[in-house]
């Protein structure tokens, strides 16, 4: 009895929610913190949920996200940019991976993201090390976990197309 023949979620669709919560957790921290100033304490709950989540995000991301707070010194574009994005991927890859034609398309072409989003991380630029070693080490654990699921997922499908 093969367990991986029926899964109610595949590996690319188990990293999208991984990319949606981690993309959701940092908004929890700007909404906590923009009602309540005094909660803004170095290590508090909602800001180890925030440095997680930055630090799952793809870089790409995260230094864009970075160049909208500096150029508009606004939490709330960050905040409605990073909740946009994630509900735009969500529902952009539930489209592409429901579809027999684009979803070989779209596991290869998350996969490719993610490899690049590893190779940035494994380089020593600062903006890697920006949230501490603690959280590059599990935004890399992350990724790879991430990466793994979705070529398990391209495994998988590529035999029962056989």
């Amino acid at each position: 009895m093969n367990i991986f023949k029926k899964r109610p979620y595949s590996g690319t669709k188990i990293y999208v929610l991984i990319f949606q919560i981690s993309s959701l957790l940092p908004l929890i921290h700007i909404l906590y913190c923009s009602g309540f100033n005094s909660a803004v304490i170095p290590r508090g709950f909602t800001s180890v949920m925030f440095d997680t989540g930055m630090s799952a995000v793809p870089r790409v991301e995260s230094l864009l996200l970075s160049s909208l707070y500096r150029l508009t010194l606004s939490e709330i574009f960050v905040y409605f940019t990073l909740a946009a994005v994630a509900f735009a991927y969500g529902v952009i890859m539930k489209k592409l991976l429901s579809l027999k034609k684009t979803a070989p398309a779209a596991k290869y072409f998350a996969a490719v993201m993610i490899c690049i989003d590893v190779v940035v991380r494994a380089l020593p630029f600062r903006f890697n090390f920006v949230f501490g070693t603690l959280y590059y080490v599990i935004g890399l654990i992350i990724r790879l976990a991430c990466l793994a699921l979705v070529i398990s997922d391209i495994v998988i499908s590529r035999r029962t197309e056989k």
